[in-house]
């Protein structure tokens, strides 16, 4: 798999993104366990989730380029 700078940085990009609106959507949900000043436990979870989503997208780039070959 070849290293492309530019995929890395759509990928993080995208992560992010994604990470923010569902965390979002997720804290607005779970708001009654959550407190409203807890910003770490906020900020953790959109971290988390950005995280996965990246790896998708990386294993999602590594399954293409294989199919590409």
């Amino acid at each position: 798999m070849k290293f492309n700078l530019i995929n890395v940085i759509k990928n993080i990009a995208k992560s992010v993104i994604l990470g923010i609106v569902v965390s979002y959507i997720f804290l607005l949900v779970f708001s009654n366990f959550i407190n409203s000043g807890d910003a770490v436990g906020a900020i953790t979870c959109i971290a988390v989730i950005s995280v996965q989503f990246f790896c998708t997208f990386i294993i999602l780039d590594a399954v293409k380029s294989n199919k590409m070959q």
